[in-house]
């Protein structure tokens, strides 16, 4: 489940994340690199894997593609969230997509990030509890119908 960050995604939608930003990742004061960004990646973005990506443009043309803004909190407040929008031009938040892709990365597994949204940009808890078991039921029957095309 995750957080709208734009005006255009509204609670149900589901998304297709193609890049994550770990937002909450600043070591700028030791190495003056950007916020977010891990040196053994190309730019701040972590990228998902992209025949997987392809796949589902391809059979499932519906799910919007993402970028993911990633931290260790859960984001409520409006403005937080068009400032992520703002900063790294990110469509969604959550709180655990950039350690999925890390850590399918260091263990070299391929992944598919698939969000269903639970909460729109001037949504916040009380909309992310109401919606979050739809939401789920959403995004589990899309990923169960993936399943079977791999």
């Amino acid at each position: 489940m995750v957080g709208a960050l734009t005006e255009e995604l509204k609670v149900t939608n589901i998304c297709l994340v193609e890049k994550v930003i770990h937002y909450d990742m600043d070591t700028s004061a030791a190495d003056h690199c950007e916020v977010g960004r891990y040196l053994e990646y190309q730019d701040i973005y972590l990228p998902t894997t992209k025949k997987y990506v392809q796949l589902v443009k391809n059979h499932y043309p519906f799910i919007r593609p993402v970028i993911c803004a990633s931290g260790d909190k859960f984001i409520a407040d409006e403005t937080k969230k068009r400032v992520l929008n703002h900063d790294f031009k990110a469509d969604i938040c959550d709180m655990e997509s950039a350690a999925i892709v890390l850590i399918c990365d260091q263990n070299n597994i391929l992944n598919l990030i698939l969000k269903t949204v639970s909460d729109s940009i001037t949504g916040g808890a009380a909309e992310f509890r109401s919606s979050i078991e739809k939401a789920a039921d959403i995004c589990l029957e899309i990923l169960d119908d993936i399943l079977k095309e791999l």
